[in-house]
Order: C-alpha cells, then sequence, then structure tokens
C-alpha cells in the first residue's frame, strides 16, 4: 500500500523528461507549414512528443524519455550512444539543427 504523507491537493500532475528542443517562432511557422495547423498535430505525424505547459515560454518537441503521474516515474535506461542516436532522430523528423538537450519537468493538469 502507497502511503503519501504532507501535503495533498486534488490537483493533478505528470512529469516528463524529453530529448527534444525549444521550438522557436521560426521553428514553429517552419514545422507547421501549409500542412498543419498546431505543433500537436507536428508532432502526432512525426511520432513525437509535445510538451507546453503555463510555466514554459517556448513548447518542447523531441522524443518522450521517461514519464509520470502524480505518483511514479516511469523506468528508463539509455546508453550515451542510444540518447546521441535518438537526438538524432529528433534533429532528421524536424529538420531542427540545433543543439538537442534533455529536459526534464512537470506539467500541472
Amino acid at each position: 500500500m502507497k502511503i503519501r504523507s504532507g501535503w495533498v491537493s486534488n490537483s493533478s500532475s505528470s512529469s516528463f523528461v524529453v530529448l527534444g528542443f525549444e521550438v522557436s517562432e521560426k521553428d514553429e511557422l517552419r514545422l507547421l507549414g501549409d500542412k498543419f495547423d498546431n505543433l500537436s498535430d507536428v508532432t502526432d505525424d512525426l511520432d513525437l512528443y509535445y510538451v507546453s505547459t503555463e510555466s514554459r515560454r517556448r513548447p518542447i518537441i523531441g522524443a518522450l524519455i521517461a514519464e509520470s503521474d502524480d505518483y511514479y516515474l516511469q523506468e528508463a535506461r539509455f546508453s550515451l550512444a542510444e540518447l546521441l542516436a535518438l537526438a538524432k532522430t529528433v534533429q532528421e523528423k524536424t529538420g531542427y539543427a540545433g543543439d538537442i538537450k534533455l529536459y526534464a519537468g512537470m506539467d500541472a493538469s
């Protein structure tokens, strides 16, 4: 049985670890092109993950490494070579030429 001590609220949240990039306005226009109405549609088409939270200035697009609900973070294990290959895949799928970074955070829902 899981016992949660401390402050508890009715709100829920999810955590994420994503290997990707922050989408600039220029990137957004390039990714949307004439085919898509929003970035969520782009990431669905490319089989990538989309993160947009109230606390983030710009959304993130990338490969999902791990996620959680209120209680458990999904276990993930990657070698550096696997992460580098995944970063290259994100760049190839999106046409992004900049640095791919590892992002971790929480999205209140």
